[in-house]
């Protein structure tokens, strides 16, 4: 059965790529994400965090916001909308819960300030640093950005379920290097003051 100008085949082949990419993107949303908070929220490193470490949370926030803003951005191949819209247009109800994805929309919706920061943070510090660029603050901290992490987490759950796509395609599947469980390992080994 043909759906909207594709075969079977290729719209099997098409959400495939979709999804192995977001849940690569939200892999390294993920792991980076923990990397930043093993270094800011660790009981072993003395505070003020030593400015090689302010680095390495800085470069993990970097990496978290460019990718983060790959999934929530309209204007990038793989973001979460794109993907709504691919489902929207080629009718796939019987696959996936129309009414789930609306709420997840909504979900989206309340996390409009965050996103926003999000965009902006990613345009005016990393894509072109802007004049403007120290305006914009870290977003890490922001009970926000949890709910929004918290809610693609939802999503890319969700669209991986209902889709069925094979386990090895999925983030949490992923053998990655896991930065957190280094990092402690690092610090509870080194004694910081030193350094």
């Amino acid at each position: 059965m043909a759906i909207k100008g594709y075969k079977e085949v290729d719209f099997y082949k098409e959400m495939v790529k979709k999804l192995e990419a977001i849940n690569l993107i939200f892999f390294e949303i993920h792991i980076n994400e923990n990397a930043y908070y093993s270094i800011a929220w660790n009981d072993n490193i003395p505070q003020p965090l030593p400015n090689y470490l302010n680095y390495l949370c800085h470069l993990h926030t970097k990496v978290t916001t460019i990718e983060t803003n790959k999934l929530i951005n309209h204007k990038e191949n793989f973001s979460i909308y794109n993907l709504f819209t691919f489902i929207h247009q080629n009718d796939l109800d019987r696959v996936f819960d129309l009414n789930k994805l609306n709420h997840f929309k909504s979900e989206l919706k309340e996390c409009k300030k965050i996103i926003n920061d999000i965009t902006k943070l990613r345009t005016k510090r990393y894509a072109h640093l802007d004049h403007d660029y120290k305006e914009v603050g870290n977003f890490f901290a922001q009970r926000e950005f949890r709910e929004l992490f918290k809610t693609i987490k939802d999503i890319v759950d969700y669209l991986n379920t209902s889709f069925n796509l094979a386990p090895h395609l999925r983030y949490n599947s992923f053998k990655g290097y896991l930065f957190a469980d280094y990092y402690d390992t690092v610090f509870k080994k080194l004694d910081l003051n030193l350094i």
